[in-house]
C-alpha cells in the first residue's frame, strides 16, 4: 500500500508540477517513451481543468482574451490544485486567486466572482415563495410590524463594472463591449429552473439591504421616508409588489408578523 501511495503521489506530483520522479517507473514502449507517454496525461489533465473554468467563466474568458486566460488557468492549475473529487467545486476560489495574481487586469476578479455566484445559483434550490394573495389577507394594523425574509439564494453582489452587459453578450455570442465603470448591485436569484440577474437602482438596492437586516415594514418605510419624503411609501410598496413577482421573498413563518 505504501509503494502504491507512492505512485499515486509521484503521478500526481508529475501532473501537476511536472516533476519527473515518476518516470522511472512508466514503460517506454516502440511508439512513445515514459516522459511522452506521461505528458500525454498531463495535458490531458490540464486541458480538462481549463476547459472546467472556461465552462464556469466563458464572460471572463472572452473579456481576457484566449491566450491571456489560458495562462491563467494553468497558473491556478499549479497554485490552487483541486481539492475536491468533484470538478463542479474547481473554480471556487478563481475570484481570489486573480485578485492576487492579477490585479493589474481591470474587472478580472470581479467578473469571475459574478459569473461564480451565476453558476452557485443555478444549483439553487426552488424554495416556496411568498404569494401575494398572502399578504392581501393580513389585517392593515399587522402590516407595520410585519417581517419579510429575502430567499437565501437570492445574490445581492456590489460591483464596479457593467459585468452584467458583458455576460448578457457572450450569453447571446457577441463579442462583450467595453468594460466600463458602473457602480452598483447586482441581483442575482434562481426561478422556474433559470438563473436571471439585473441591476438594481440605488433606491431599490438600499430597501433590500434594509430588509436582509430584519427592519419590519414600517421601519422600512420610516428609513425611506428620510431619503424620499412622502413618496416613501407608495416607492415602498411597488418595490414589494416587484420582489414578490419575482420570487425574492421566502413565504412567511409564524414569526413573520407580530402582533
Amino acid at each position: 500500500m505504501n509503494a502504491l501511495r507512492t505512485l499515486q503521489r509521484q503521478f500526481a506530483a508529475r501532473l501537476l508540477d511536472g516533476d519527473a520522479a515518476l518516470t522511472a517507473a512508466v514503460r517506454t514502449t516502440p511508439g512513445a517513451d515514459a516522459a511522452l507517454r506521461l505528458e500525454v496525461y498531463a495535458h490531458a489533465y490540464r486541458q480538462r481543468l481549463h476547459e472546467v473554468l472556461a465552462e464556469e467563466f466563458p464572460a471572463l474568458a472572452a473579456m481576457a482574451g484566449a491566450d491571456r486566460f489560458a495562462d491563467w488557468t494553468a497558473h491556478y492549475a499549479r497554485e490552487r490544485p483541486s481539492q475536491d473529487p468533484n470538478l463542479r467545486w474547481y473554480g471556487a476560489a478563481f475570484a481570489d486567486w486573480l485578485r492576487e495574481a492579477a490585479p493589474a487586469q481591470p474587472g478580472a476578479a470581479a467578473m469571475a466572482a459574478f459569473e461564480w455566484t451565476l453558476s452557485i445559483a443555478f444549483d439553487a434550490q426552488d424554495l416556496p415563495a411568498l404569494d401575494a394573495g398572502r399578504l392581501a389577507t393580513l389585517p392593515a394594523a399587522h402590516w407595520p410590524a410585519l417581517r419579510l425574509r429575502l430567499h437565501r439564494q437570492l445574490a445581492l453582489l456590489p460591483v464596479d463594472w457593467n459585468l452584467e452587459a458583458l455576460r448578457l453578450a457572450v450569453d447571446a455570442g457577441h463579442a462583450p463591449p467595453p468594460l466600463n465603470d458602473a457602480p452598483g448591485t447586482l441581483a442575482i436569484w434562481r426561478r422556474q429552473r433559470r438563473v436571471r440577474y439585473r441591476r438594481l437602482n440605488a433606491e431599490e438596492a438600499a430597501a433590500l439591504d434594509l430588509l436582509r437586516c430584519g427592519l419590519p415594514f414600517g421601519a422600512l418605510c420610516e428609513a425611506l421616508a428620510e431619503r424620499y419624503g412622502t413618496d416613501a411609501v407608495p416607492r415602498a410598496a411597488q418595490g414589494l409588489r416587484d420582489w414578490i413577482e419575482a420570487g425574492w421573498i421566502a413565504d412567511l413563518d409564524d414569526d413573520a408578523v407580530l402582533a
